[in-house]
């Protein structure tokens, strides 16, 4: 095989004398890819129609709740009684404050409420009741009579005689043939622990037993047959009982012993045989 060589003389595959630079292969030109011209995107179509909002993503459903009852309301006759109440308190708060003034208040007198009625009469019920066993509440000489002790002469003697006048007839009238308990019996000069009574002395001592127990009545032995001796002054409870173990039963009752407290039954006639009884 004989070597070729490139012609000389230049041309396309010789060298160049002149420069000494080699020569160049002829080379095919590349042919770059021609580009597609420029086009705009295509236009979406539009829709006559505006497109809908996005909904909003579902929430599970919640429990069913039944609706809360309607407050009660108030009754008519509740107000009307929240407001009496307040007038009440009102008219009281003015009344005190109008009775203080007033109390208080030089030159001026504020009248004063009346005593409270006694208790007499409620003590002699319940003495009456209690000293009964057998339902049977006996007479009473009704109640505790002022004439006499509020307005007494200053003897004694005479002060004494006037209350047992005064008493007599309530006594006769109510209590003739009852059993009632006998609490005293004293005598002018009559010696008793050393000591000698006399008027003055026996009326104190009725006055004091007058006021401590209810109905209490004065009497001269010598009005009644129903006494021994005819000089004593006599001081009995004016409650009537049919037997003399309820006079007795009062006796207890009141916390006096036999020797201050026992039965007697007031006759104006007759004597005093059987007509006292002891504790």
């Amino acid at each position: 095989m004989s070597d070729s060589y490139p012609p000389s003389g230049g041309g396309p595959w010789s060298w160049d004398g002149q420069n000494g630079q080699q020569g160049h292969w002829p080379t095919t030109p590349v042919q770059q890819p021609q580009q597609p011209p420029h086009q705009p995107p295509p236009q979406q179509p539009q829709s006559p129609h505006p497109a809908p909002p996005q909904q909003p993503p579902q929430q599970s459903p919640q429990p069913y709740l039944p609706p809360a009852p309607p407050p009660p309301k108030r009754s008519r006759a509740g107000l009307f009684a929240l407001v009496a109440f307040v007038v009440l308190v009102v008219g009281v708060g003015v009344g005190w404050g109008l009775t203080h003034f007033l109390s208080s208040d030089e030159g001026t007198v504020v009248a004063q409420p009346s005593e409270a009625p006694s208790a007499e009469s409620s003590d002699s019920s319940a003495s009456d009741a209690s000293d009964d066993p057998s339902g049977d509440h006996g007479t009473s000489a009704g109640p505790d009579s002022t004439e006499g002790a509020d307005e007494l002469p200053d003897d004694p003697s005479e002060a004494l005689t006037q209350v047992a006048e005064t008493d007599k007839e309530e006594v006769v009238a109510d209590l003739e043939g009852k059993w009632v308990p006998q609490i005293s019996s004293k005598r002018t000069g009559m010696e008793i622990d050393g000591e000698t009574w006399t008027d003055e002395d026996i009326l104190a001592d009725h006055q004091a037993l007058r006021d401590e127990y209810p109905r209490v009545r004065l009497l001269w032995s010598g009005d009644f047959g129903s006494f021994k001796e005819g000089d004593f002054w006599i001081t009995i409870a004016g409650i009537g009982y049919s037997n003399p173990e309820q006079a007795l039963s009062w006796c207890a009752t009141n916390g006096l012993g036999p020797d201050d407290c026992y039965a007697k039954q007031l006759n104006t006639g007759g004597d005093h045989e059987g007509t006292t009884r002891l504790q």
